[in-house]
């Protein structure tokens, strides 16, 4: 592409889908019209077939690849206090949970650091561990996800887990305790002000309590929905552009990840009408079941293992619409590629960061595993210790703004126009540099199980 034909495109790009308003009508549909969106639920197929209907609209044959997974039907959940006062606390019940009843003694592990655990070791097994949310400033990372203080909680002998937001609101906070089947333990999500509630009674003296859950696991099928958009000179070579169209139960997802999916079909329609100007095909992937372990993500990485090869660059977008709207480039390791995309930047006359933020807690991460190079575009100046409205009730469509939409769609659409005129400088990872990069960012042993053999 001719640099006088680059900067046309691109001043049309800018101007259309700054004066567009699609991407909010996306991200309202997938809110309103189908808001109960996790795997087995009654608004999973729509939004899938609202996928399907959107890419047909803008000219992108797609497809929807299905994947074997688990679909959880929720039961009530509660934990009753026996001592040293007696009264019931109701909290969320976690997926996937199913029918069981635990009584013990709370024991309280802070944040739930390994170091914290240690600690502790000795009077976590067989009892009920609570935790809170918070991550501190300190932690290597800038967030220790949920489930790797559950599975804390399992590998030290507990017997049940609740999980405390740390932030108030009467928000408790949901995550999915499994990806495959019940859980190890069953678990309970509660508010700041519940859990600050029991370590008052805490410093009484012990808390003898029975934790409940009930619910069934069954198996079932989830979707991705994939769409190309061929490359004109090496159709061959591929850059996938990614977000997850599900969502917790009870959360409407507006932030996570309505945006994300919104973003990404304002971006296929934006280069739609430059598709003559692609070289490389870019392919559009909207993975299912995102909140129950990645599952979309893997089964594609596991489908797609042959072709992979020809993926040149991964690009997520979870939580499009989630802290400030001007995005940075999280790269999931390859520091040799922040030189390339600070170029890009400076071409595109647009200022972002870009750095090496290795988090296995997104769609990205499947892709890292296998060596694809890959990246997160995300508000890289946010602390990630204070979550804020996703997986919550209050995850919810007054979060999303059309600016913010628009700004991240625009980001997205001109990098991927002038990515097609740069000379890829990418390539794919060995094994061992992947394991050194999970080491290095303290992640190993949670993703050791789903290494690639």
């Amino acid at each position: 592409m001719t640099s006088d034909a680059l900067r046309a495109a691109d001043r049309d790009l800018i101007g259309d889908v700054w004066t567009s308003d699609e991407a909010w009508a996306h991200c309202e549909a997938l809110v309103d019209r189908f808001p109960r969106r996790y795997a087995g639920h009654a608004d999973e197929a729509g939004a899938r077939d609202y996928l399907l209907d959107a890419l047909a609209r803008y000219g992108v044959p797609a497809r929807a690849e299905p994947f074997p997974c688990g679909h959880w039907t929720p039961g009530p959940a509660e934990l009753e206090l026996h001592a040293p006062q007696r009264r019931t606390i109701s909290g969320v019940n976690l997926p996937m949970n199913v029918n069981a009843e635990v009584t013990a003694d709370v024991v309280f592990v802070d944040e739930g650091t390994p170091a914290q655990y240690a600690a502790y070791a000795d009077r976590v097994r067989d009892q009920l561990v609570m935790v809170t949310s918070r991550c501190p400033a300190y932690s290597h990372r800038p967030r220790t996800c949920r489930r790797e203080k559950y599975l804390r909680a399992v590998d030290a002998g507990a017997r049940g887990f609740l999980y405390m937001r740390h932030e108030g609101g009467l928000l408790p906070e949901t995550y999915s305790l499994s990806a495959d089947g019940p859980p190890p333990i069953p678990g309970l999500s509660l508010t700041r002000e519940a859990g600050s509630e029991i370590l008052r009674l805490l410093r009484q003296g012990p808390v003898r309590a029975t934790l409940r859950t009930a619910g069934a696991v069954s198996p079932g099928t989830s979707w991705n929905v994939v769409g190309d958009m061929p490359g004109r000179r090496r159709p061959e070579r591929v850059i996938l552009v990614g977000a997850h169209y599900d969502t917790l139960v009870g959360c409407p997802g507006a932030i996570d990840d309505a945006s994300g999916a919104a973003v990404l079909l304002e971006v296929a329609r934006a280069l739609s009408k430059h598709a003559p100007l692609l070289g490389t095909t870019v392919r559009f992937a909207f993975f299912g079941l995102e909140e129950g372990g990645l599952q979309g993500a893997y089964a594609y990485t596991d489908a797609h293992a042959g072709d992979l090869g020809a993926v040149d660059f991964m690009l997520n977008l979870d939580g499009a619409g989630f802290g400030d709207p001007h995005k940075g480039i999280g790269l999931q390791g390859w520091p040799e590629l922040i030189p390339f995309f600070r170029g890009l930047g400076r071409e595109m006359r647009e200022d972002f960061p870009v750095d090496v933020w290795v988090t296995p807690n997104s769609d990205m991460h499947p892709f890292l595993l296998r060596g694809v190079p890959c990246a997160w575009l995300f508000d890289l100046g946010m602390s990630l210790a204070n979550l804020g409205w996703p997986h919550t009730a209050a995850d919810s469509l007054d979060k999303v703004s059309r600016r913010s939409l628009r700004t991240v769609a625009l980001l997205v659409a001109r990098l991927l126009l002038y990515m097609d005129n740069e000379d890829w400088p990418g390539r794919h990872a060995r094994p061992e540099e992947v394991a050194a990069w999970l080491s290095e960012w303290n992640l190993e042993p949670r993703t050791k199980r789903r290494m690639p053999v």
